[in-house]
């Protein structure tokens, strides 16, 4: 038996469509009222569902003209995500340049910085090999100097040997200690005495002693050799006193003991 309302099939003894849950008449004439009702139902329905169609199918028509529409839109959405991912790349590409810039900046800063430090260091090193080499050329004009005197003390002492030669060729010195003439005798001894040597001797003296000043304020490497030679000018002095101006009966004795000590120390000045 059919639904009078929604015109599905139901059992016969069905009081209630199974459907829609309307009741249903057992009486042949109520259904036929019902079935002709059903009949204008089903087109009503009919007609419904044709409007229902057409309502969907013109919401498809819209909904395709949406989708229309939004597929438009959609290469301005990628548009702008494309746009945006530019902005983004060249922004961190500007963050690069600047950071890369300012670490550039610092390293050509402290590459200058070390290049004049390095200047610095040359030219430093540079005044202290100029300073080297001045002292350098000062010790080796002291050395020059002091040779030169050094050949001086080895002349005079040629110029003693001379002088003592030429007095002990007398051998009246010592023939005037044994008789003790005093005086006398030595005046004679002086008349016959050849003092050309001696006269040498004074005037070397004279040259050593100037020489002498110009080797004051000795470097200090020197500063022992110095003192040493100052030693061998006193010893100097005091062997041309024993000749100059006079010679007298001591003289070859007195000279021979000095020229002892000054051998000595002329001999160590110049093996140092």
């Amino acid at each position: 038996m059919n639904c009078w309302k929604c015109g599905k099939k139901n059992l016969k003894e069905s009081k209630y469509c199974n459907n829609c849950g309307a009741f249903i008449s057992k009486d042949v004439k109520n259904n036929s009222k019902n079935n002709k009702y059903i009949k204008e139902s089903k087109y009503i329905d009919t007609n419904k569902n044709k409007q229902l169609d057409n309502k969907e199918n013109d919401l498809a028509k819209l909904n395709s003209v949406d989708d229309y529409i939004y597929d438009r839109k959609k290469p301005k959405s990628k548009s702008k995500s494309k746009n945006f991912l530019i902005r983004l790349v060249l922004i961190l590409t500007l963050v690069i340049v600047f950071i890369a810039s300012f670490y550039i900046v610092e390293i050509a800063s402290s590459s200058n910085k070390d290049k004049l430090r390095q200047a610095e260091i040359e030219k430093e090193q540079e005044i202290e090999r100029e300073k080297e080499m001045e002292e350098l050329k000062a010790l080796e004009d002291y050395q020059n100097k002091f040779d030169s005197v050094l050949n001086a003390f080895s002349e005079q002492k040629t110029l003693i040997d001379g002088s003592l030669e030429s007095l002990g060729s007398l051998k009246l010195n010592k023939f005037g200690k044994k008789l003790n003439f005093g005086d006398s005798f030595n005046n004679f001894v002086n008349k016959v005495f050849d003092n050309s040597s001696v006269n040498k001797l004074v005037s070397q003296s004279e040259v050593i002693d100037l020489q002498m000043k110009e080797l004051g304020n000795p470097p200090e490497s020197f500063d022992k050799k110095y003192k040493n030679m100052q030693k061998l000018q006193s010893l100097e002095k005091r062997i041309k006193d024993e000749f100059y101006p006079e010679v007298n009966k001591d003289t070859e004795e007195n000279v021979v003991a000095l020229l002892d000590e000054y051998k000595v120390i002329l001999f160590s000045l110049k093996e140092n």
